[in-house]
């Protein structure tokens, strides 16, 4: 859960979404077809990612995406707290370099594999800090303002005790003068009743706060940082759970909740029914968001007529297409459009299968920006949803108050999505249908239903 501009929203991690039924199987029309060829280049543009995440979050110093990455990872222990923490376990759960036995991969592993090896985070284990208070003190002394005063402080209070020993320097490889990012986890118990919100996983923004925006240890300043619980390790009577840190990490690139995390306010329709990292907490990210990292790239697809193209396994590369009815190549990924990825249950997807089946999952991004750069839309608070899964052939979404995900949300063999609209209900002018889905590849006919 992120932690936004003191505009606070507590929920679980969880939500509970909405399959709609009946995806349809109608005939395609028998015009004439090409494979995706050097003859018809004009109709497939290719789309890299060029985002500036500090952007779209109004933000300066979040961590990179790109790159070796060192983050401080420091355990901390509140004297009033007879929890124990095992320091070995802590590191293994971020530093394994695979897959955790009988569990899924640590945090660096993690975002090597989902980043197909641009990502590299290392981070960097300390010694356990004790603080000056209890957490008592923290938990009350801070009630009239924001708990995340009290967690700023805390993370003035451990960088102050490493500042003798660590030279900070050190901790910003992309060289902006930021520390790239900052793991707490401290052993008092997590407060799964959410009766304490302190006492959660979340992900906040130093500077956010006035009177700490300018503090700095070895001349460098502090932004994201992850305030969480040693309890989520062993949640759900796990040994080594890193579902939720893996979560967080992603809050500290600025990658937002998909989940509704404010459910008397904002559409109701849509969302991503607990179908990804950032809204049920398993699996891998979608393509949407690995854009958002830069960490895939993707093709704008506009035949006149028909078109047949191959797709690969998201898992393999990130492989993904755009379907737009008048793309703007120089608004990049920030607009309106549907993507289709070819999910399948392997790698990051096989530990806690999202879908237990192949098929295409359709998604529908309306990552319109303000004036100053920021998106103009989330997947709680609006009246749109920045991102939404398609889950009928008639283009109907989840109810993301409602019932979870389902299998029958992919596009399998010989399904199509006939129908879809943009939020001004504009007809998206292209259809397809799935030709053949294999281990590697899916086979999709693209078809452009204006122009028949």
């Amino acid at each position: 859960m992120k932690k936004f501009k003191l505009a606070i929203l507590i929920s679980s991690l969880f939500i509970v979404g909405c399959s709609n039924q009946n995806k349809g199987s109608t005939a395609m029309s028998n015009s004439s077809t090409s494979s995706f060829n050097g003859d018809n280049v004009n109709e497939v543009t290719n789309i890299i990612s060029n985002v500036n995440l500090n952007t779209i979050n109004d933000l300066n110093g979040l961590t990179p995406t790109i790159g070796d990455i060192d983050i401080l990872l420091v355990p901390i222990h509140f004297s009033d707290s007879n929890n124990t923490m095992d320091v070995d376990l802590i590191d293994k759960a971020f530093n394994f370099d695979g897959q955790i036995e009988d569990e899924w991969y640590s945090v660096k592993k993690y975002y090597e594999i989902s980043s197909y090896n641009k990502c590299h985070l290392n981070f960097v284990m300390q010694d356990i800090i004790t603080l000056n208070h209890d957490a008592k003190y923290y938990t009350e002394e801070f009630t009239n303002t924001n708990y995340v005063y009290g967690t700023n402080e805390i993370v003035k209070e451990v960088l102050n005790a490493l500042d003798y020993k660590i030279d900070f320097t050190k901790f910003d490889s992309n060289s902006d003068g930021y520390i790239d990012g900052i793991y707490l986890v401290y052993d008092y118990p997590v407060d799964f009743t959410l009766q304490k919100a302190i006492w959660w996983a979340f992900t906040y923004y130093f500077s956010c706060i006035d009177g700490y925006e300018n503090i700095t240890f070895d001349n460098m300043k502090v932004q994201s940082y992850v305030f969480a619980g040693y309890d989520f390790f062993t949640q759900y009577n796990h040994k080594i759970r890193t579902n939720t840190f893996i979560h967080e990490t992603a809050h500290m690139f600025g990658i937002d909740d998909y989940y509704d995390t404010n459910s008397n306010s904002g559409a109701v329709q849509g969302g991503l029914a607990s179908g990804d990292i950032m809204d049920g907490t398993i699996g891998d990210h979608n393509a949407f968001t690995k854009a958002l990292l830069s960490w895939n790239q993707g093709k704008y697809i506009h035949p006149k007529k028909n078109m047949q193209i191959e797709l690969d396994a998201f898992q393999k590369n990130g492989d993904y297409i755009i379907l737009s009815n008048d793309f703007v190549e120089s608004s990049n990924i920030l607009q309106e459009y549907f993507i289709l990825e070819y999910y399948t249950p392997t790698g990051l997807n096989e530990y806690e299968k999202m879908f237990k089946i192949p098929g295409i999952r359709v998604l529908h991004v309306v990552a319109n920006t303000r004036k100053n750069g920021q998106l103009q839309y989330n997947n709680s608070t609006t009246n749109v949803k920045l991102i939404s899964q398609i889950t009928t052939s008639d283009g109907k979404t989840y109810i993301s108050s409602s019932t979870a995900r389902s299998d029958n949300t992919l596009f399998t063999k010989d399904e199509e999505l006939i129908n879809v609209k943009y939020v001004d209900n504009v007809n998206l002018q292209y259809s397809f249908k799935v030709v053949d889905l294999n281990e590697k590849k899916a086979t999709l006919l693209i078809t452009n239903k204006k122009e028949l």
